[in-house]
């Protein structure tokens, strides 16, 4: 089964697209692949995997890929964002990585429990991390609950990895909403990279 997401007014939704012949737009290297507007990545998900799915307005919840999967083509709403906000990549939920850490876009990082998180099969969803005006969520992603490894680039532009344990993690810990802290290594973080 092929899933196509596209955004249509405020809701993003899924299609499901029955043949590789009937695609729309070029296959997705990983399920990851799916972010920046959804539109014109297409991905094929086993139905029972489980996503962390989140908007930049710092919203978001637990979905199943079956809950992503429209089997018409016209498609049915999935996710409901603001105009002015876009989907960020999902996570993929796997065993062992039971926190969730947020990325927003003034450099805080915000970690907590995922079992905070809502888990349903459309919708807004909860308060993934606070957002200061003007700030924006920039990435989410799935850590164990010792280590969250960051993804950026360094003062040169060389893309680095960058792992938060100890005391280093400590401070970014708190609950689910919470507006998290801001990161200090000399790293200008767009993500996370593997636990």
């Amino acid at each position: 089964m092929t899933v196509g997401l596209t955004r249509s007014g405020d809701e993003i939704a899924t299609l499901f697209v029955p043949g590789p012949s009937q695609m729309k737009g070029p296959s997705c290297p990983d399920p990851m692949g799916v972010a920046h507007g959804f539109s014109p990545c297409l991905v094929t998900p086993a139905p029972d995997l489980r996503y962390l799915v989140a908007g930049t307005g710092g919203y978001g919840f637990v979905t199943t890929a079956e809950d992503m999967v429209s089997r018409v083509k016209a498609g049915k709403a999935f996710m409901t964002l603001p105009p002015d906000e876009e989907p960020v990549a999902p996570a993929l939920l796997r065993a062992g990585l039971t926190r969730v850490a947020a990325l927003a876009t003034n450099g805080k990082l915000l970690v907590f429990d995922l079992a905070e998180m809502r888990e349903m099969p459309r919708g807004r969803g909860v308060i993934v991390m606070g957002l200061d005006p003007k700030e924006k969520l920039l990435a989410v992603g799935l850590a164990t609950p010792d280590r969250v490894v960051l993804r950026g680039t360094n003062r040169v532009g060389r893309e680095i990895d960058v792992a938060l344990e100890g005391e280093a993690l400590a401070k970014h810990v708190l609950h689910r909403a919470r507006k998290g802290s801001r990161i200090v290594q000399k790293i200008r973080a767009t993500g996370f990279g593997g636990p």
